[in-house]
């Protein structure tokens, strides 16, 4: 074992041996001829592996009972972490319980968001009946455009505090935004409550949240990954049927703040329930608040592609589809009912199942698997369906089930490739391109369907005036999958039958 040597600039598998040598640069054990990822830097501190074929399997699954030491610590590794029975990766109560904290968190950010709906149709029908539809839509449109945003943050708070110190102050920037809210006598009012306060509560509860469970499972990751993701589904229906029936019966100012009360209920319990296996790191100077390097790193930018591409379709369908079935399919709203509840209980589902698939096939290969068939439903299903409601039913089942399943990949697959310390941070950063496609999506999808509306209703396809906003929005969808074939294929292994 040499000091001088170095890691290859672009490694790949091996046939050979995995000689271990020390990287100054961070002054970890670093295996060489391995895949250079902050999982297999990690990996180095374990230098009793003799087994190429287990050696590779635990870099592509990163196990974390060892973790990297800072570059204060003159190359040499730290003892193991001392872990009771409650503490053990995959199972034990400390592991269960991080799935727990992130459900939680996923139940009560996109539960706020997603029935944000309801309150809107409250607004214009009650509180502010001369507001525009555009611009009260736009209070809700804040919430998640500031999430986002300012998750690219988030990672370097989380290093200079804590994971559950994070999550509380989240907790309690959510309750108090939708408490003020309570108070507003302004649209203004509620857009920096309920829609900038709020987006930026979220972040702070979000990104920590959604990482915890991967620094406890490594074999079941991507299941742990996929319940905890669940919980937005669930938050969902729970809000959305709660918020349903209080404003009609206490008004809007006592719903936000039950529902104010309620979310710092949930978060703060979360908080309490939070424990880190990452330590904050430490470093001979202030990093700064945004990882800039993560953008001259090709693994990040091929994964960016894919995160920016999917969102552009992701909205099209809950927009679109209550139009197309009254215009096109002429069925009544009942069916639209049913429609959107079979994607929303698919979705639920297809975040649970496909993280289980994962642990089994490999979480980037299932990665590729959902978002490639979440697009092509768009062209196989929903482009020909007209008024086929079988089709459009098994559109919604078949969308629903690999969309959600996108999610639970996104945050399983950044985790194996970037590591666990560094995951808020580079979800951070691939969360905020979303906000490009969640924004712009819908509008181009409406231009689409303006521009393809014929006066005497006259048309060649089965999708009427919807034929370009589907195939456009569904093909961009398809063509996102490239980011993550190009890293699958061209950077991290070339065998296709290969567990990755």
């Amino acid at each position: 074992m040499t000091s001088d040597a170095r890691p290859p600039s672009d490694p790949t598998l091996s046939s050979t041996a995995l000689p271990l040598v020390v990287d100054e640069e961070v002054a970890i054990y670093t295996p060489k001829d391995s895949i250079d990822t902050p999982a297999a830097r990690e990996l180095g501190t374990l230098v009793d592996i003799d087994d190429k074929e287990t050696a590779q399997d635990r870099l592509l699954t990163k196990d974390d009972d060892y973790l990297a030491v800072s570059d204060d610590a003159a190359g040499i590794p730290p003892p193991p972490p001392t872990f009771g029975a409650k503490d053990q990766l995959d199972r034990g109560l400390r592991a269960w319980l991080s799935v727990v904290v992130s459900f939680l968190t996923t139940f009560v950010v996109f539960g706020n968001q997603v029935s944000f709906g309801v309150y809107q149709k409250y607004y214009l029908s009650t509180d502010y009946p001369d507001a525009k539809p555009s611009t009260v839509s736009l209070i809700g449109s804040l919430g998640p455009a500031a999430q986002f945003i300012v998750g690219i943050l988030i990672g370097r708070v989380v290093d200079r505090t804590s994971y559950r110190f994070t999550i509380a102050a989240g907790a309690v920037t959510i309750g108090v935004s939708l408490i003020l809210a309570s108070f507003a006598t302004q649209i203004w009012h509620l857009a920096l409550t309920q829609g900038v306060l709020f987006g930026l509560g979220c972040s702070l509860a979000f990104f920590p949240g959604v990482s915890l469970p991967t620094q406890w499972f490594v074999e079941r990751r991507a299941l742990a990954v996929g319940i905890a993701i669940a919980g937005s589904g669930c938050g969902g229906i729970v809000f959305t049927a709660m918020i349903g029936a209080l404003l009609p019966r206490l008004g809007s100012p006592w719903t936000l703040r039950i529902c104010g009360f309620t979310s710092l209920t949930l978060l703060g319990l979360g908080a309490l329930l939070t424990r880190s296996r990452v330590t904050p790191q430490v470093h001979k100077g202030k990093k700064p608040l945004l990882d800039v390097s993560l953008l001259r790193d090709k693994k990040f930018l091929s994964l960016l592609f894919t995160v920016l591409c999917f969102p552009f379709g992701l909205n099209i369908p809950f927009f679109y589809l209550p139009s197309f079935v009254a215009t096109v399919a002429h069925q009544p709203s009942s069916f639209t009912t049913t429609l959107l509840t079979v994607t929303n209980v698919a979705s639920i589902v297809g975040r649970i199942v496909s993280g289980y698939i994962a642990d089994k096939v490999g979480t980037i290969n299932m990665y590729i698997c959902t978002v490639i068939c979440t697009g092509v439903p768009f062209l196989a299903l929903w482009l020909p369906a007209g008024e086929s409601t079988g089709m459009l039913l098994a559109f919604g089942a078949l969308f629903g089930f690999f969309s959600g399943g996108f999610f639970s990949m996104n945050t399983t697959a950044t985790s194996v490739i970037f590591g666990v310390q560094r995951l808020p941070s580079v979800l951070g950063l691939l969360y905020a391109v979303t906000v490009i496609g969640n924004l712009a999506g819908p509008p181009i999808a409406g231009a689409l369907v303006t521009a393809m509306t014929r006066a005497d209703g006259v048309y060649a396809t089965a999708a009427g005036p919807y034929l370009g906003a589907i195939a456009v929005t569904g093909s961009i969808i398809i063509v996102g999958a490239l980011g993550i074939l190009y890293l699958r294929f061209a950077i991290l292994n070339r065998r296709v039958w290969v567990r990755l």
